[in-house]
């Protein structure tokens, strides 16, 4: 799939081809949205087009009303957002402008956080992309390093599940709080059963993933999965998942948070949701 050469959007040039080729992006992108019905790739950028458009920047990139444009433009993040969202499984050719962009913008986050970058340059031998920002090395490190290329290896059989737990459980949280630091994703038998973990965790099928947000509270954080959770009186949460948990010790406390159907059965109420309930701090 070519680049497009003009913006598209309302008042921008909406050339035939681009029109058609953001219509078939945003299709493909469809089940990363709301509800929304399939448009048609006709190359006439209308309401619907434009609409979606400005959706896709709302509830997938998490943009403020403010610095959702409204518009797609070559190689900018809204183009770049919409070519990796479909990439997999219908294989969209990332454009290489795009990945370098997103590329440069996650290493300089990185450094911004005072972190290692671990995208573009510096990654890692063998390491690849699970998501736009989580990679698979960083879902399978641990400190038990004897296990480490055990872990790895093993962890190779359940990637298309990695993909998914990061795609659609990590990447909405990142875009709110990317300081989120992953400290344990895929085990092995072997690694699960030295960290005594669950005999039945949902680790070691790359189902589930420990997280922590240095610096801050987990309130905010456990307020933005409540309300966001996708339910029968709420269609248009952007969550579905299995358990979202706050486990550890005061002080030491990190968050478990794993797939739910069609992964692994629905869990009872009381052990669907065991974290903090209160209400955001922010703005207070």
């Amino acid at each position: 799939m070519a680049l497009i050469k003009f913006p598209v959007g309302l008042g921008k040039t909406n050339r035939h081809d681009d029109v058609k080729q953001v219509q078939r992006l945003l299709n493909l992108n469809k089940n990363r949205m709301f509800p929304v019905e399939t448009l048609t790739e006709d190359g006439f950028c209308g309401p619907k087009t434009r609409a979606q458009i400005g959706r896709f920047q709302r509830s997938v990139m998490f943009l403020p009303l403010s610095q959702a444009t409204g518009y797609v433009a070559p190689d900018d993040a809204t183009y770049n957002g919409l070519c990796w969202g479909a990439r997999e499984p219908w294989n969209v050719k990332v454009p290489q402008k795009a990945v370098d962009m997103n590329t440069s913008m996650i290493v300089q986050q990185k450094i911004n956080q005072s972190e290692q970058p671990a995208h573009g340059k510096n990654l890692a031998k063998d390491d690849f992309f699970l998501s736009p920002n989580f990679t698979f090395f960083q879902m399978t490190a641990t400190t038990h390093t004897e296990f480490l290329a055990q872990n790895r290896k093993e962890a190779m059989g359940f990637v298309d599940t990695g993909k998914v737990l990061c795609t659609t459980l990590l990447e909405p949280i990142f875009q709110k709080f990317p300081n989120i630091k992953v400290t344990s994703g895929f085990r092995c038998p072997a690694l699960n059963k030295a960290v005594k973990g669950s005999p039945s965790s949902q680790h070691m099928k790359f189902q589930a993933v420990d997280f922590i947000l240095p610096g801050r509270t987990y309130d905010d954080l456990c307020w933005f999965i409540k309300q966001n959770e996708k339910t029968k009186g709420n269609q248009h949460g952007i969550f579905t998942f299995g358990q979202f948990i706050l486990e550890g010790p005061p002080g030491r406390q990190w968050l478990h948070f794993s797939l739910g159907e069609p992964y692994h059965a629905p869990f009872p109420p009381e052990r669907h949701i065991m974290a903090i309930k209160n209400p955001p701090s922010l703005g207070k």
